[in-house]
């Protein structure tokens, strides 16, 4: 098989795949965009829910550090 037609086989192959592969995530891109976005408006759309966010936003996070203790725990310096 000449060079030239070998390497045209090649890349329609690769074509092929790259394009199977590009469609099969932007799928799982656009379930995932969907899911979020309709989790989203149950709560925007749900007065208990919006309540229950509220009152976990109001609360202090006891857990949060400050970003220059936990770099200092890592043994980074703040820059």
């Amino acid at each position: 098989m000449p060079v030239k037609n070998r390497q045209h086989v090649v890349v329609e192959h690769l074509s092929r795949y790259l394009d199977r592969l590009f469609t099969r995530l932007e799928e799982r891109v656009e379930t995932r965009v969907v899911e979020r976005v309709e989790a989203t408006l149950d709560v925007l759309t749900d007065p208990a829910l919006m309540a229950d966010l509220r009152r976990a936003d109001a609360q202090p996070d006891e857990d949060a550090r400050p970003f220059e203790e936990i770099g200092r725990d890592l043994g980074r310096a703040s820059a």
